[in-house]
């Protein structure tokens, strides 16, 4: 019986662990999230457009396959011409990383850079 008690007890805590290096994991890529400054879009892997985060609009995309809204500083599909609509469920996206896809489309939208800071300085 002793044998069982030190295995039960070394499982719990090796759950304990990942349970806690999971959670730091988590927090972690939460707090280092950074706010992005471009909507970038592109279609078929080629980059058709970049919006800045700072300017609310509305813009169609890929021949009016899809709508984007930038506005309060977040991107997000409004409409699609795709039978599932996924990329329009996707909800608002901001933060440096972050994209949208419609696959049907082929249409892409990530988030890069920061506002109000140059992605590249060549000195």
């Amino acid at each position: 019986m002793s044998f069982d008690r030190k295995v039960l007890r070394r499982d719990l805590l090796l759950i304990l662990f990942f349970l806690l290096l999971s959670a730091a994991m988590f927090a972690f890529s939460h707090f280092r999230q950074q706010e992005g400054g471009w909507a970038v879009v592109t279609v078929n892997s080629k980059e058709v457009a970049r919006y800045s985060l700072l300017q609310d609009g509305r813009y169609i995309l890929n021949n009016g396959t899809n709508t984007l809204v930038i506005e309060d500083h977040t991107a997000w599909m409004e409409d699609a011409l795709c039978p599932d609509q996924i990329c329009v469920d996707m909800g608002k996206i901001r933060y440096s990383g972050q994209s949208i896809v419609c696959l049907p489309n082929r249409v892409v939208v990530s988030i890069e850079g920061v506002p109000g800071e140059a992605d590249l300085y060549i000195g």
